[in-house]
């Protein structure tokens, strides 16, 4: 393990010609505020930058296929991240408690991202690339800014919870459908993600959705209401998934919050609502 190591104006100096950064190598220490990876690096072990508290930025060696388990854990100044163009898996808790970090983009070589990987940030947006096979178990757990997710690939497995607690995930597009499990939060993320672009997704995934929508309409709706879900509303205005007897009451607490943009898709729904009971009359 090296532990040799300078810093210059909080920039990592690592030796020429390195190779490996084996686990916990630089784990806790307080002057590293920036770390630039020579391209002789091909590995980083776990925890090797786990809790610096400065570090606030990291470029990647371009040969680095592999990031271990909490390489950048609990990092809770780190905001920018370059990953390498060439990497394929993202350990267990990787960027686990990065609350600064609120952007990151996945290389399209990217196939695994494990458990808890990025639990805890502050990403406000993700995109995981069509190849990725695997999603571990609450690998965007508790990210508490994120509003829009896509994943892109058909058979990207989805494991339990792997948007849980994101309150504000209101926008998206999940190619797979719905995660494993079946746990009412995960239908309502799920079925509102759907709402937000249905024409993307296929028969099964609508029907499945529609189902939960209408199924479960006062707890649907004050998650909308309360998040101010706009591509969410938009989709179930569409199509048609309310009580009309139940809008006048969705439109007063719209007009109340000063949505007015909800209140307009409501008002749109109502309309829509009452054409439908007039051509059944007839």
């Amino acid at each position: 393990m090296i532990r040799d190591f300078q810093t210059h104006n909080g920039l990592l100096i690592l030796p020429e010609g390195i190779q490996r950064l084996e686990g916990g190598a630089y784990a806790g220490e307080g002057d590293i505020r920036r770390v630039v990876l020579p391209d002789s690096v091909t590995f980083i072990g776990e925890e090797v930058f786990s809790s610096c508290v400065k570090l606030e930025e990291v470029v990647l060696s371009s040969h680095i296929t592999e990031l271990h388990a909490a390489v950048f854990s609990n990092c809770e100044s780190l905001r920018r991240v370059v990953l390498p163009p060439q990497l394929s898996f993202i350990g267990e808790g990787a960027f686990l408690c990065c609350p600064a970090l609120e952007h990151i983009e996945l290389p399209e070589t990217m196939r695994t991202i494990c458990e808890m990987a990025f639990w805890g940030t502050g990403l406000r947006e993700i995109t995981v690339p069509a190849g990725v096979t695997r999603l571990g178990d609450s690998a965007f757990w508790d990210c508490g800014g994120l509003r829009k997710a896509n994943v892109l690939g058909t058979q990207t497995q989805m494991e339990r919870n792997v948007f849980g607690n994101c309150p504000q995930l209101v926008e998206g597009y999940i190619a797979p459908g719905y995660a494993q499990c079946r746990d009412p939060e995960s239908e309502m993320v799920y079925s509102l993600l759907w709402a937000s672009c249905p024409d993307r997704h296929p028969d099964w995934v609508a029907q499945r959705a529609e189902t939960f929508i209408r199924a479960n309409e006062q707890e649907v709706m004050e998650r909308v209401l309360e998040t101010d879900n706009i591509p969410a509303m938009t989709g179930i205005a569409q199509r048609k998934l309310l009580r009309p007897e139940e809008i006048d009451d969705y439109v007063r607490r719209a007009t109340q919050s000063g949505k007015t943009e909800l209140t307009a898709l409501l008002l749109q729904a109502k309309g829509t609502a009452r054409e439908i009971e007039e051509e059944f009359e007839l």
